[in-house]
C-alpha cells in the first residue's frame, strides 16, 4: 500500500448551498490516504483507507449526457464511459476537487461488452498515483440508450465543518432539483435503509422517504444532513419518477445527490431507498479510517 503525496489549498467561501464552476482547489494533506493493492493496469485498488478528519464529496449518478441532457455516443460504450468520467470530473470540480482525488468509483454497465469498455476507460483515467477502489455492476440503465453510468466519492476541501454542502455544476444538466455533488464533513456517518417492495411504486418510494425522515429525526438529524440517496429498484422503467419523488421528499432548494440502480438478483435485501447522513463533529482520537468499498 502507498499514500498519495499531494497537498492543495482552497480559498472558496463556505456556503450551505452553492452553484459554482471552476478549477480544482482542494485543501488537505493527502499523504495519509492508503491505496491497498493498487493495480496500474486497471487503474483501481482493492480498497482505499481514508483517515478520520477528511471531507468527502459524493456525486449522484453520472450519465453520458451533454449540457442539454441528451445522451451522447449512442451505441459506443467506450465513448460513453469517457463522457461519464468527464462529467464526473465536472461534478467534483463544483465541490472544489477532481478526478485525481477519487477514492471510490461505482461503475454500472448495460452488458458485459459495455463493462469491458468501461474498464478500459477507467484504466486510462487513473494512471496513478490515484487508484480508487471500484465496484462493477451489470444491469438495466436509467435510460434505454445509456450503456455506462457511474457515481464516485472523492476527498474534497472542507467548506463547512458543521453541515453538509451541496453543489451544482454549470457544465451538467440539473437532475430534478438534485445536487450533482455534496461534501460530507467529518463526523458520525449513518446508513439508513428502508425497503420499498418489489413493485417500487412511486407511492412506496414516497412512504419509504417519509420513514427515513422520521428515522433521521430520531437521531436528531434532518434531510439537510443527508449526503447522498441511493435507491435500488427492481425495474428502471420508473427511474425518472422515483428520482423526482426522492427530490421532492428529501430536498428543499436543492435535494441530495441521488443514485438509482437496478436491484441485483443476488442482493441480500429487497429493493430499497438508503440515505447516507452525517452528524458533523469530531470523531475522537480512536476513530477508525473509512474503508472503500464499504460493506453494506
Amino acid at each position: 500500500m502507498h499514500g498519495l503525496p499531494l497537498s492543495l489549498k482552497c480559498s472558496l467561501p463556505a456556503l450551505a448551498i452553492v452553484t459554482i464552476c471552476g478549477t480544482v482547489c482542494p485543501t488537505a494533506d493527502f499523504s495519509e490516504l492508503r491505496f491497498i493493492d493498487p493495480d496500474p493496469a486497471t487503474g483501481t485498488s482493492t480498497a482505499v483507507a481514508v483517515p478520520p478528519g477528511f471531507a468527502l464529496a459524493h456525486t449522484g449518478i453520472i450519465l453520458p449526457v451533454n449540457r442539454d441532457d441528451e445522451v451522447v455516443n449512442e451505441g459506443d460504450a467506450a465513448g460513453q464511459a469517457a463522457r461519464v468520467l468527464a462529467n464526473a470530473n465536472w461534478a467534483l470540480a463544483a465541490a472544489g476537487t477532481g478526478r485525481e482525488y477519487t477514492v471510490m468509483l461505482n461503475v454500472y454497465a448495460a452488458n458485459e461488452a459495455a463493462l469491458a469498455a468501461a474498464r478500459g476507460r477507467v484504466a486510462e483515467a487513473f494512471p496513478g498515483p490515484t487508484h480508487p477502489a471500484a465496484t462493477w455492476t451489470i444491469g438495466e440503465q436509467p435510460r434505454a440508450s445509456v450503456l455506462v453510468s457511474m457515481d464516485c466519492v472523492a476527498v474534497a476541501p472542507l467548506r463547512a465543518p458543521d453541515r453538509v454542502t451541496r453543489f451544482l455544476s454549470h457544465q451538467l444538466p440539473r437532475p430534478y432539483a438534485s445536487a450533482h455533488v455534496a461534501v460530507m464533513p467529518p463526523g458520525e456517518v449513518l446508513h439508513l435503509v428502508e425497503p420499498i417492495g418489489d413493485g417500487a411504486s412511486l407511492a412506496a418510494v414516497g412512504e419509504a422517504a417519509d420513514r427515513l425522515r422520521r428515522r433521521l429525526e430520531e437521531h436528531g438529524l434532518t434531510a439537510e444532513h443527508v449526503v447522498q440517496v441511493r435507491a435500488s429498484i427492481k425495474s428502471m422503467a420508473e427511474a425518472n419518477g422515483i428520482w423526482k419523488q426522492i427530490a421532492a421528499a428529501l430536498g428543499r432548494e436543492l435535494a441530495p445527490p441521488t443514485v438509482i440502480v437496478p436491484q441485483q438478483a443476488s442482493a441480500p435485501r429487497p429493493a430499497s431507498v438508503e440515505v447516507i447522513a452525517v452528524r458533523p463533529g469530531a470523531r475522537g482520537e480512536d476513530a477508525e479510517a473509512t474503508i472503500y468499498p464499504p460493506s453494506r
